[in-house]
């Protein structure tokens, strides 16, 4: 999930501080407009034009033979925001463009009319030439480090004695290179480099700039940049002070490329060091604060981040709590607390900045977005997904409004706003905003970044919910790609991608693929995470939901006992993750045949769901579904109905038409009425079994079983009709009981010729069962003839036919009650029984 960066905001005023002249407020912005890298030559007759929001539009002007400027606001004064605008030709009609554009958009009037702004501009395009080889260079030097960190983490995986500590540290940092060596990150920081005005750039700077033009690695020309130097230039005199500052942040840019932050720490802290002492002007201290917050921030080192944003914080309410810089910084304090896991402590700041902007005149959209956007993810965090969504379609409304359509901003908030829809259950609108999200990362990401990897991975969990199992199993398999790609083979980001494929697999019916999934999905997590770590509880867990689907109970609940022996240890009793393993745990002590069990585990499952989830959750409509079965296999029907219909009410509105899940509930309503009537019948309730199945006529057998109830009320003209209506339902019933049951009915009714031709059938289909001559059996005493029923009743007895219930109340059987051979038979069986 992209994250807004820390970035310092640039502050055009003095570093020193300057007492004002009472009385007398500044309201013009006078500067120079020059050529980048060419001897200070102006750019004579550009056209440049300034406004402030709320207040008025200042009168156009051209700049002069030598480059200058001048704009007056009669109605403003020093410290508001100009909005200043550069024409795209110069007076030779060549087409320019600002490379300061990042100065122009913080432009403020200054306090005094004698501090000039300078607006730096070049040939369109020639800064991108420039951009492209400092690209190459910074390119390969970052690869190089990733390179180590990765060889550095199949080392310490390697390892006998695991130092999981350190595993998660490496783990940590080769995901994040990998965000931060992809062509985008690195093309800004190459245009950051092809922006430094060689006019103005200190020698030492000068020569960084040289090496890198000769094609020298990113290590070897910040050699050129000395922190020793720069802080005897910083200590020895006021006019090296400006040059001084660029060389350290410029060598401090330079480390970031190649991940040294120890180096611009470093760098920052002698700047802070010096500006503490010299007194700075508490703004441009902010301002430094806030650069060695990021660098912090970067190494994933956030309370440190964090001590640093606070310090600038409290500087810059000293000043003035109504200053742009106090809203970046409200900003950046709550994302690194997010960071922390401080989620409530980040709200109150992210609140605090959307108050601000609601107080400061000239605000930029884009920053209000930002607001929306940071305490959307807070909500989000802290599970209140209603009022992450609030505030999340308002960044939405905002960045497509003022954003080009294919801004990785853009990108980003459709994933956050996706994400929340996915955690409220919300899954069409979810895949939407992914897909949407994907369109913009596709066309400007390379095909192997990460945040590529993400986005797939997230559409392929979502399909997943929506039961489009071969559309979730492509997306997945595209983030596999990408994964394999950039991670080590035991890194735990590739687990979760094994995982999610395993899962895929499972809902497939392809138990097997599902298993070898979820094989290396453990084998990767034991390798480098502690035995206690949630995620290897929850890979058990989806292990034992596989193993329970391959009939393997024993082995199931093995492994569901320690997902949920590690969840409890890892992350408490009262954990949202616990939902659905205690709902697995239930389903195999199902499979075991411990309803009791099955039902404690599922009525705990409930209640957590009910505390934690949204109303109308997916998961919660899983957990009554399984909550009915149990109390159908106990033969507490009411309450199997009572949690069926809660069941599928909930994903017929949670869902969309067609899901899988609603179909199952649907059909758990049939299975109730079935096992009721089967219930029913073996209490000789044949009139409230027939009601029951009556209700579910359309299926498959049903007509079958009414037919059985007419012929146990000796109904036996109802009980044909019956069995005939199953027969045109389901034409493959003349290979199962059919034959068997309507020949008894012929037989009863007195059509025993029909009866005939119908045991012969049976016969014919089943020649090894002792059905058969049971059947025979009884056809033969009711003709009468004594001898041939004995014989063929015997014969079923010793094929397997065990009724004695039957032989001992059908009344077929009565002729030959008082015979010696029957009683004998009878004897046997009950001796058997």
């Amino acid at each position: 999930m992209k994250t807004n960066g820390i970035l310092a905001t640039i502050f055009f005023i003095s570093n020193l501080l300057i007492t004002p002249v009472w009385g007398q407020q500044n309201n013009t912005l006078k500067g120079n407009i020059r050529y980048l890298n060419s001897n200070k030559t102006p750019a004579v007759g550009v056209k440049i034009a300034g406004s402030i929001q709320t207040q008025e539009n200042a009168n156009v002007v051209y700049s002069t033979d030598q480059g200058e400027y001048a704009l007056v606001f009669p109605n403003a004064r020093d410290g508001y925001h100009v909005q200043l605008e550069v024409g795209d030709e110069d007076a030779q009609e060549r087409v320019i463009e600002v490379v300061n554009q990042k100065e122009l958009e913080n432009c403020r009037i200054p306090a005094l009319a004698l501090d000039l702004f300078e607006i730096i501009v070049c040939r369109q395009g020639e800064r991108d030439l420039i951009a492209q080889r400092y690209y190459n260079i910074i390119k390969t030097s970052s690869d190089l480090v990733l390179a180590k960190t990765k060889k550095e983490l199949d080392k310490v995986l390697n390892e006998q004695e695991k130092n999981y500590q350190q595993i998660a540290e490496l783990s940590a940092r080769v995901s994040k290179l990998e965000e931060q060596t992809d062509s985008l990150t690195i093309y800004r920081e190459a245009f950051r480099i092809a922006s430094i005005n060689k006019d103005d750039a200190s020698d030492r700077i000068l020569k960084y700039l040289n090496l890198l033009d000769e094609g020298r690695s990113i290590q070897e020309a910040r050699e050129a940049l000395s922190i020793e130097k720069a802080v005897e230039d910083l200590e020895r005199s006021l006019d090296l002070h400006d040059a001084a500052i660029e060389e350290l942040t410029t060598r401090a840019n330079a480390s970031l490329a190649i991940f040294d932050y120890d180096d611009a720490v470093e760098c920052y802290r002698k700047i802070i060091d010096f500006s503490e002492r010299a007194d700075l002007n508490p703004v441009k201290l902010a301002e430094y604060y806030i650069g060695l917050a990021t660098v912090y921030y970067d190494d994933g080192k956030f309370s440190n981040a964090l001590d640093y944003q606070d310090k600038a914080r409290e500087l810059l309410e000293a000043v003035t709590k109504l200053h742009p810089a106090v809203l970046e910084a409200y900003n950046n304090v709550g994302n690194t607390l997010n960071a922390l896991g401080r989620h409530q402590d980040a709200l109150e700041y992210h609140t605090k900045a959307i108050e601000l902007l609601e107080e400061l005149d000239d605000v930029e959209e884009t920053e209000l977005a930002k607001a929306y956007n940071n305490i959307g993810l807070t909500y989000q965090n802290l599970a209140q997904y209603d009022e992450a969504l609030k505030y999340q379609k308002k960044a939405i409304e905002i960045r497509e409004r003022v954003l080009d359509s294919m801004d990785t901003e853009l990108a980003a908030v459709y994933n956050n706003t996706a994400t929340t829809y996915n955690k409220l259950g919300k899954y069409k609108e979810a895949i939407e905003l992914f897909e949407k999200a994907l369109h913009i990362q596709e066309q400007v990401l390379d095909p192997g970044h990460p945040h590529l990897s993400y986005t797939y991975n997230n559409i392929g969990i979502t399909f997943q919910e929506l039961g489009q199992y071969d559309q979730a199993l492509e997306y997945e398999l595209k983030a596999l790609d990408i994964a394999k790609r950039a991670l080590n083979a035991n890194h735990p980001g590739l687990a979760t991608t094994y995982e999610n494929i395993g899962s895929i697999y499972q809902l497939k019916g392809e138990l097997d693929k599902s298993l070898d999934y979820l094989k290396k999905t453990l084998e990767i997590r034991e390798a480098s995470q502690s035995a206690e770590e949630p995620a290897i509880g929850v890979t058990l867990g989806n292990m034992a939901s596989v193993y329970y689907g391959l009939q393997q109970f024993e082995k199931a609940l093995e492994y569901q006992q320690r997902s949920i022996d590690i969840l409890l240890a890892s992350i408490g009793p009262n954990h949202p993750d616990l939902i659905n393993m205690y709902s697995t745990m239930g389903v195999i002590y199902q499979g075991l045949g411990d309803m009791n069990k099955a039902l404690e585990y599922q009525l705990k499952n409930v209640e957590l769901g009910e505390a934690n989830l949204p109303e109308n959750h997916p998961s919660l409509g899983i957990s009554y579904y399984n909550i009915a079965t149990s109390y159908t296999v106990m033969g507490d029907f009411e309450r199997a109905m009572e949690y069926q219909a809660k069941s599928y009410n909930l994903f017929r509105n949670a869902l969309p038409a067609g899901h899988p899940n609603t179909q199952e509930a649907f059909a758990l309503q049939v299975t109730i009425y079935l096992f009721r009537a089967n219930d029913r019948m073996e209490k000789k309730d044949y009139t409230g079994a027939m009601a029951d199945l009556k209700k579910v006529s359309p299926y498959q057998n049903v007509w079958n079983m009414i037919g059985l109830c007419h012929y146990y009320m000796k109904h036996y003209p109802e009980a044909i009709a019956a069995y005939e209506k199953d027969l045109e339902l389901d034409p493959t019933g003349k290979e199962n009981q059919f034959y068997n049951n309507i020949g008894m009915a012929y037989a009863h009714n007195g059509q025993l010729e029909k009866a005939r031709e119908a045991f012969t059938e049976y016969e014919k289909h089943h020649p090894d069962e002792g059905h058969a001559y049971r059947n025979w059996a009884m056809y033969y005493a009711l003709q009468k003839d004594r001898e041939k029923a004995l014989e063929h009743l015997q014969k079923a007895i010793d094929m397997g036919y065990n009724n004695l219930d039957w032989i001992k109340t059908d009344d077929s059987m009565d002729i030959l009650r008082k015979k010696k051979e029957f009683k004998e038979i009878i004897a046997q069986l009950e001796a058997g029984n």
